[in-house]
């Protein structure tokens, strides 16, 4: 059964519409309705674009319409209608012929490497002068890209003490998107740039011909160059259904604003407007609070959240400690408490801004033996070993400058000087004057790249890869050991894929993680970055002070630190704790204040649909004197 507000989604059919869908109120159900509705009126399901922001949310939402059009009697081929943005964009691109290979893409640390072949020492120079780093410019690149604006406008807004170098600054970027094009790179940002002046070319029609309707999710986290994507694919009907969350709005640094939301009716006319409201996560105690976070933002369009099923629980609990120590004490009672309670390890999430946050906690839950899984570090296809291993591959098929760099690095005895030598004379490279230390190894690299392999899985090419790859693993990381296991594992979904440029294409652009199953057996650790579009029955959000949510820099944006505040409270189903350490211990016990966020729920300050502050009857509450019992804690907000 779908509600009255999902039934309007789901019937739906010709325009524009905006579905803002709040946490928890059934947006992939929606969704998947509304697909399997208009496959069985007729529609085909490859004249059905889908464009989401991971492969795991387009398969999931695949497999759900398959099953509602398989039990009303009809049958549908589903596979491939959709993807990720930039996976979706690079297969026009294959198709169209403007792109060779999945192996002539790159990622930003690769990018890096290519940038600073053109560097100078005077560039550098001129980047510390004013306070920029070869990151900052890459960044720089990306968000004018993403942003579709200029390097001067985008310089003022993100980087203000640089402003006046602006001009410099274009030059930089310039001779960095030479340098690419001329190799035949493209990283992230190309290929939707590329796209989008594919659909504003005569090649646009072909496009465009392919689809009657697009469908879109986290419509809140595209970036300027999505948006305008969007708007070509659709010109010709301007049948587009975007599915987001403003409130929940908080990749500014990828270049999407909450904006985005409150333009749609003006990029796209005659635009209706649908929302979801009803909560089937957590209880109404948590959104109460929920709604009192987020009804101080002047950002978002207003909603309120509310338990469909009228779901009652314990109000959320913020207990004041004394320092982050005392917290990991704190959180894992709880947790063994819980535990008890039939709420098992990975059923429980300790949340937080940023990773570093977590140190403290961590130390005990090893001392404690208590198992966890962290989320929010490098990615299994993020990390240097798994990229060393594909740019091995690469190395084998193109003459990808940065995927030469890469290996060529690798190998012990060469350093950058040569690196950068020798993949400047790439079509000589076999003949090329190496240092005696690294020779057998460099003949052993020219042995595999120089035999003539095919694009399909071989076993004996994989191992032959993995062979000269061991050569150099063991002195370019500790745990070679490890990450030799990851190697393997890859392979084994390597010699499952249809092609190695396809499979290179999905883990580059999809970002699959072969090993991405939860262990029941581990409680779960998360950034709030990490944790959105997830839930948990029991979520701990640690260190809600004033500096770390807020973070107070210039850089930051005030509205979007409310909206990960949100985020991370609107994971938790049926228990929610937080946090607050009275003292930093990482800055000689600096007073942490509260976060400002929170002040709303003061008994003082609260709207009259607040509930009220009390106070737990077996705690005294004492601004002055500290120890090893909390604090501060309010049994109910």
């Amino acid at each position: 059964m779908l509600n009255h507000s999902q039934n309007q989604v789901v019937e739906h059919r010709k325009g524009a519409l905006l579905v803002l869908a709040g946490a928890g109120t059934g947006k992939t159900r929606t969704l998947t309705h509304r697909y399997a509705a208009m496959v069985a009126e007729g529609v085909q399901p490859e004249r059905i674009l889908l464009l989401t922001f991971t492969r795991k949310a387009a398969a999931e939402m695949n497999e759900r319409a398959a099953k509602l059009i398989e039990n009303s009697g009809k049958i549908a081929d589903l596979q491939n209608i959709g993807g990720t943005f930039h996976a979706t964009a690079f297969r026009w691109l294959k198709r169209l012929k403007l792109s060779d290979s999945a192996f002539n893409i790159i990622d930003d640390r690769d990018c890096k490497r290519i940038v600073k072949l053109d560097l100078k020492d005077d560039d550098k120079k001129g980047l510390e002068n004013i306070g920029m780093s070869l990151k900052d410019l890459l960044h720089l690149n990306s968000l004018c890209v993403n942003l579709q604006e200029d390097v001067h406008s985008v310089t003022q807004r993100f980087f203000p003490h640089a402003a006046s170098a602006s001009e410099w600054l274009n030059t930089k970027v310039e001779q960095l998107r030479k340098r690419k094009k001329d190799a035949k790179l493209l990283d992230y940002d190309d290929i939707l740039e590329a796209w989008l002046h594919c659909l504003q070319s005569k090649q646009g029609d072909t496009i465009r011909k392919a689809y009657d309707y697009v469908m879109v999710d986290e419509y809140q986290d595209t970036s300027k160059v999505q948006v305008e994507i969007l708007k070509e694919l659709v010109k010709n009907h301007d049948n587009i259904m975007a599915v987001g969350d403003d409130c929940q709005s908080i990749y500014s640094f990828r270049g999407a604003l909450s904006a985005q939301m409150r333009d749609f009716e003006n990029d796209f006319k005659g635009a209706g407007i649908v929302k979801l409201e009803d909560n089937y996560r957590s209880s109404q105690p948590i959104l109460d609070a929920c709604n009192n976070i987020i009804s101080e933002s002047r950002e978002v369009y207003p909603k309120e959240l509310n338990s469909a099923d009228d779901k009652i629980g314990p109000a959320p609990l913020l207990t004041g400690s004394r320092d982050q120590h005392q917290v990991a004490m704190q959180i894992i009672e709880r947790v063994y408490n819980n535990l008890q309670q039939g709420i098992p390890y990975h059923k429980q999430a300790v949340i937080f801004r940023s990773s570093m946050q977590a140190m403290s906690l961590e130390k005990v839950l090893i001392q404690e033996r208590i198992p966890y899984k962290k989320y929010g570090g490098v990615k299994l296809t993020e990390a240097a070993h798994v990229r060393d291993f594909i740019s091995v591959i690469s190395c084998c098929f193109t003459q990808n400058t940065a995927a030469w760099l890469r290996v060529l690095l690798l190998i012990p005895g060469i350093g950058e000087k040569t690196a950068e030598r020798l993949v400047n004379q790439l079509d000589k490279i076999g003949s090329s004057k190496i240092p005696a230390k690294a020779e057998d190894v460099f003949l052993e690299l020219m042995t595999l790249t120089q035999t003539e392999w095919h694009d399909e899985p071989d076993p004996v090419f994989i191992s032959q890869a993995i062979e000269w790859y061991k050569t150099v693993i063991h002195s370019n990381y500790e745990d070679a050991s490890t990450r030799i296991h990851d190697i393997q594992n890859l392979a084994g979904h390597l010699m499952e894929a249809k092609s190695l440029s396809d499979f290179a294409a999905e883990l580059l652009l999809d970002q699959v993680d072969p090993d991405e199953d939860e262990d029941e057996s581990a409680l779960i650790l998360s950034t709030i970055h990490s944790a959105k579009g997830k839930e948990w029955d029991c979520v701990y959000i640690i260190n809600v002070a004033d500096g770390a949510i807020p973070i107070r820099r210039s850089s930051v944006n005030f509205e979007e630190e409310r909206r990960l505040l949100y985020v991370a409270m609107t994971r938790a189903k049926e228990q929610l704790f937080l946090y607050w350490p009275k003292f930093n211990s990482f800055q000689d016990n600096k007073t942490n204040e509260l976060s400002p966020f929170l002040h709303v729920l003061n008994k003082n300050e609260a709207p009259n649909n607040s509930p009220q502050l009390t106070n737990s009857p077996e705690t005294t509450i004492d601004d002055d004197f500290f120890d090893d019992d909390p604090i501060y804690v309010y049994d109910q907000f």
